[in-house]
């Protein structure tokens, strides 16, 4: 991560309830240095990222499980830690959403559904396999960025870039995005983001 220090966070244990489990996530949003990166780990393929002074929400899933739109009985996945509801409540301030994939464990159309509902008005920047997820939330189409790979997107000091990733579908379909780069437009801050992976990040304690 070359001259940037980061920090991340992952809930350890299961949440009491009334616990406000995202206190450190708004805490490290609010006071993270402008060279640094704070990361907090939302399950799932979630995170909340703060980078230069800036902060974008990574894939969340905050209401409800995950079940790719099948029946309970089929598949239902539950978050192993954090509540299944009311995280919406509890984030901090975000400059953008980032969607990485137009699958529901990336587009998760009841959690964009409900922040649509708030009255959602920053940058939705996503795939375009992400679209019908984004219409079918309620998402307006004046604050969605769609990007191909290649494609390059600026939210304050950070610019999200997208590339190429793997094929989930039929091999007439176009390519997921693969790993986003964000960087900080300050040149003593360059951070990788690995959607698929995480490692690197997943492991800082």
């Amino acid at each position: 991560m070359g001259n940037s220090a980061a920090r991340a966070s992952r809930p350890s244990a299961t949440v009491a309830a009334g616990v406000d489990v995202l206190a450190g996530a708004r805490a490290a949003a609010s006071s993270c240095p402008f060279d640094a990166a704070a990361l907090t780990y939302l399950e799932f393929n979630g995170w909340v990222l703060t980078l230069g002074g800036t902060t974008l929400l990574l894939d969340p899933i905050l209401e409800g499980p995950l079940d790719f739109g099948l029946p309970a009985a089929l598949y239902s996945a539950s978050k192993k830690v954090l509540p299944e509801r009311g995280l919406a409540d509890a984030l901090p301030a975000f400059d953008a959403i980032v969607i990485t994939q137009g699958l529901s464990d990336h587009a998760h159309v009841p959690t964009l559904r409900l922040l649509a509902a708030r009255g959602l008005s920053c940058p939705v920047i996503a795939p375009p396999s992400a679209a019908a997820a984004l219409e079918a939330a309620g998402v307006p189409r004046s604050i969605v960025q769609l990007t191909s790979p290649g494609q390059k997107r600026t939210v304050g000091g950070v610019e999200v870039v997208a590339t190429s990733g793997a094929l989930v579908g039929p091999p007439w379909q176009a390519r997921e995005n693969g790993r986003w780069r964000e960087r900080d437009v300050c040149p003593y801050l360059y951070i990788y983001i690995y959607i698929f992976v995480y490692l690197s990040i997943y492991n800082y304690q």
